[in-house]
């Protein structure tokens, strides 16, 4: 078996070789027509020729063009900048003999893509996709086959799938002759109409010929398909060698519909700057608190019917940037802390208390602030030797550019200030670091910033709470990322009792980073002018949804909602849970741009977001459910149309109680047992 430490080892050493051996090519032969044309056209080469079978041609453009060819061989094909499609006719060759590396360019931050389009087989010797933290991709579209000696792909790249009806007879997308480590992420997608029919099946991956072996597939993607099918992987191992396989993609049936409604709506004057999701009565259910930059917040509590009832407001300092919930006080219900920054009033953290739990919130102890604040959250603080601890405050503050984090002590009546530590340039957000806990804050926490650096890079600094006398917060880690952190959210996604965060950044990538003795990043692109993200549990299945709120033109908003699919692979040798974010919805949100998003989990499903409208900003409660779809489509676990004993063997395998997502339950009883198998049996046949 091959550790990930070793896969990372020999990926990087042979990146390294790579970006040596492309600098000293003899002849640095470029494309010049940013506009596009036809590969074989000498004029739209710099050298003036066509790179021959044992020559390169370089695409640095950063630019969005097609290359269109008959016939293409070359030695090796370097693409440093920009998005490429490569279309070829069904006959026509498409052979780079030695090396075809998609890296991007770090100097100017741009990473690149080439798409292979059309039908037919390529073939290339060896495969280099990604650099550094740059989210460089390689697609395979429209039935493409591509034989492929050796791949290599860092964790930021990705390999995208576009799949049309075609695909599962064409053969492999990508066919591993020697031997593969590809680390990145995945994304299987299509259009409604041609794209492969439910019970098909297409080889992603085929590594059952390797010579070596394929080491490494993605542990993270995104599968969009289209309204009303769903896509279910296999990640196919060798029991022999412990090395992979196939990667294959089945197309089922949905077995149900997201139905998302507004069910409230209202204005709220000034655009809130941040959206507050915790059961602030105690009765267990998600309430809310909108924060505003005016310094008068509302208070939201939920109703038995799952609505949103102004209850009252809290008034603070004018200038309010950022707010976190938390047992400030330690009285077993849940305050609100508020920083704020004006010029007349100068910098200030304040805590508002909620003595008798009722969500009816007093003005607490303040604290002025010699620096400008920039983002505050609830942390664990352990008391003096660390054998125990109370909800204390994380704020981030900025001076020159520089971050830092301070941690203070809170009680009823004052705050204290336990330790502090430089976080780097420019900093933004902060959130903890667990699974969605408001009612007892992490000791972790994640603070995004710049690197302090020749060459700064965009992080998320992981910061640990220490005793005050221990300095009261160091750096744990600093994971780098595909760009800034716009906003972050944690949350154990595959349920194996650690928290995930995934990032959304402002290179139009969602960052998933698994935490471990040495964290990993992930990143996969998402559309552009993402502004939010919240994860919870939507359909209370026990499982993980993501909403993503997106800014559209002319104050349109959309929300992209994913649940969140695990694909064990026991015995794999780079890990042995995979999870991807299957598409369940896409709401257009009219009239608003989305600032503030949030996630209700329970009976009373609900997304929840503000942004600005027209006119004055806007509040809408949207009402989420799940609505069976016709047919047996709930029983029908291989998703081929009818109920046999292929069903019956997949029941038995989640057999017992559920744990995360349980597609057995069909009685919704948290157990696959015998009544399950009577439902199945009562469903026999044909759908």
């Amino acid at each position: 078996m091959v550790s990930r430490m070793m896969l990372k080892s020999v990926l990087g050493i042979l990146l390294t070789l790579c970006c040596v051996q492309g600098a000293s090519a003899q002849s640095f032969n470029y494309w010049i027509d940013p506009s596009g044309g036809i590969w074989n056209d000498p004029t739209n080469w710099s050298d003036g020729f066509v790179p021959g079978p044992q020559e390169a041609g370089y695409l640095i453009l950063g630019a969005d063009y097609t290359i269109l060819s008959e016939n293409t061989s070359a030695g090796s094909l370097y693409v440093d900048r920009g998005n490429i499609d490569f279309r070829t006719t069904a006959s026509g060759a498409l052979i780079f003999n030695d090396l075809c590396q998609i890296t991007g360019d770090v100097s100017a931050e741009s990473p690149a893509s080439l798409r292979l389009i059309g039908p037919g087989t390529a073939s290339i010797g060896e495969l280099r996709l990604g650099l550094a933290n740059l989210s460089s991709e390689f697609t395979v579209a429209e039935a493409r086959t591509v034989a492929i000696d050796t791949a290599l792909a860092t964790s930021f790249s990705t390999v995208r799938f576009e799949l049309n009806h075609q695909s599962a007879s064409a053969g492999a997308a990508m066919t591993i002759l020697d031997r593969a480590i590809i680390q990145g992420s995945l994304v299987v997608t299509g259009t409604p109409g041609t794209f492969p029919a439910a019970g098909e099946a297409v080889l992603l991956v085929d590594g059952r010929q390797a010579y070596t072996g394929i080491f490494a597939l993605p542990r993270f993607g995104l599968i969009q398909a289209p309204a009303g099918l769903d896509v279910r992987l296999d990640f196919d191992l060798d029991q022999s060698s412990g090395l992979f396989r196939l990667l294959v993609a089945k197309t089922v049936e949905a077995t149900t519909a997201a139905a998302v409604d507004i069910e409230q709506e209202f204005d709220v004057g000034t655009n809130p700057v941040d959206l507050l999701v915790v059961d602030l009565d105690g009765d267990g259910d998600d309430d809310l608190v909108l924060i505003r930059p005016t310094g008068k917040h509302y208070v939201l509590l939920q109703a038995p019917d799952g609505s949103f009832i102004t209850t009252t407001d809290i008034s603070s300092a004018p200038g309010t940037i950022d707010g976190a919930a938390g047992d400030f006080d330690g009285d077993g219900s849940i305050d609100v802390a508020l920083i704020s920054s004006t010029t007349t009033l100068g910098q200030e953290v304040q805590l508002f208390l909620n003595p008798g739990g009722d969500a009816v919130f007093v003005p607490g102890p303040s604290l002025t602030l010699s620096e400008e604040p920039v983002s505050i959250t609830a942390i664990r603080l352990p008391d003096d030797l660390a054998f125990s601890g109370s909800t204390g405050l994380g704020i981030t503050t900025t001076s020159n550019g520089r971050g830092k984090t301070s941690t203070y002590k809170t009680s009823e009546t004052e705050l204290t200030k336990a330790g502090e530590v430089e976080v780097g340039d420019e900093p933004g957000p902060s959130d903890p670091i667990d699974d969605e806990s408001k009612k007892d804050a992490g000791s972790a926490v994640g603070v995004a910033a710049q690197s302090e650096a020749l060459i700064p890079q965009p992080v998320l600094q992981i910061l640990r709470a220490l005793p005050a006398e221990l300095g009261g917060i160091e750096i744990n880690q600093t994971v780098f990322l595909s760009g800034s952190a716009i906003d972050f959210a944690s949350g154990d996604l595959d349920d194996d009792g650690i928290p995930e965060t995934l990032v959304i950044t402002d290179g139009g990538q969602l960052d998933l980073i698994q935490y471990g003795g040495q964290s990993e990043v992930f990143s996969v692109p998402i559309p552009a002018n993402a502004r939010a993200i919240a994860i919870g549990d939507l359909d209370s299945e026990g499982g993980r949804d993501v909403i993503i709120a997106f800014q559209d033109a002319g104050n349109q908003g959309r929300l992209l909602i994913y649940e969140v699919m695990i694909w064990p692979t026991p015995g794999a040798p780079d890990g042995e849970n995979r999870l991807t974010l299957n598409l369940r919805s896409e709401v257009p949100v009219s009239g608003v741009d989305p600032g503030t998003l949030g996630a209700v989990s329970g009976t009373n499903s609900r997304i929840v977001l503000t942004g600005q409208g027209s006119g004055d900003a806007r509040f809408e409660s949207r009402r989420y459910e799940e609505i069976p779809l016709d047919g047996c489509t709930s029983t029908d676990l291989n998703g081929d149309g009818r109920i046999d004993s292929a069903d019956v063997g997949l029941l038995f395998g989640y057999w017992g109680p559920c744990r995360g997502l349980c597609p057995g339950d069909f009685n919704d009883d948290g157990v696959v047992g015998s009544a399950d198998l009577g439902v199945l049996f009562s469903e026999w046949g044909p759908c």
